[in-house]
């Protein structure tokens, strides 16, 4: 009983810290200029004029960028945008609706990140806590959220940690299989937000992980199996 209270209760601390995150914003009213915002702003509108006609995606820009069909949704995840649509079909104000997606999506950022502070530190809920409040507040979270509007790459770091922590688990816990659920598990989520950020992670842990084998090569054949299995699971996913 008392470990579900306290599982409530750091549930109900993300909720307080992802709204108080666009608080001040909200209050003014107003969408602030961004380096990237026009053009994620018209995929937004996208997303909710395609979920308003009865349609969940759309691949082309039926309803932005002059309607002239560019296949903008070909090269960028469009996904995550429902959530957006979904959003913006409640609560109807734009301005409102798009601060609520950011609280969205700052509060699953919490969540993922505290999930991998608690595996990488052992169950220490308070360490995990810690970092995934320092994480989601860190300067380049924000810059993305407030600074560039790059809604997709926002959305994929929130699942950074799961795949970094998928690869923790299959090397330096040997956790195998739980290792290669949450590795491709979390690049296959990256994806659908962003495929640059994926391509980075994958490239990251690549180089990690030749580093690794100049150190330890006992467990070689082992490591590379599961890493194959969760490069599977991930073009699959």
């Amino acid at each position: 009983m008392k470990k579900y209270i306290q599982n409530i209760g750091i549930i109900g601390l993300f909720a307080i810290i992802s709204y108080l995150y666009v608080w001040s914003f909200v209050r003014t009213g107003v969408i602030y200029v961004s380096s990237d915002r026009v053009f994620h702003i018209e995929r937004l509108e996208e997303a909710y004029r395609t979920l308003k006609s009865g349609h969940l995606l759309s691949y082309i820009s039926t309803y932005s960028a002059a309607r002239v069909g560019i296949a903008t949704g070909q090269g960028y995840p469009s996904i995550n945008l429902i959530i957006y649509g979904l959003i913006r079909l409640i609560l109807v104000k734009p301005v409102v609706s798009y601060y609520s997606y950011i609280m969205v999506e700052q509060f699953f950022g919490l969540i993922v990140a505290f999930y991998a502070g608690w595996v990488f530190f052992k169950g220490s809920k308070k360490s995990a806590l810690i970092f995934a409040v320092i994480l989601r507040t860190s300067t380049y979270v924000m810059y993305n959220d407030f600074g560039r509007a790059d809604v997709g790459e926002a959305w994929a770091l929130i699942f950074v940690p799961l795949a970094l922590i998928g690869y923790y688990l299959i090397i330096a816990r040997k956790e195998y299989i739980k290792g290669v659920l949450i590795l491709s598990l979390g690049l296959s989520l990256e994806i659908y937000s962003h495929i640059l950020t994926t391509v980075i992670t994958i490239l990251f842990l690549l180089v990690v992980y030749i580093l690794h084998l100049l150190n330890d090569r006992k467990n070689v054949i082992t490591e590379i199996k599961a890493l194959m299995m969760s490069a599977i699971l991930f073009g699959r996913l």
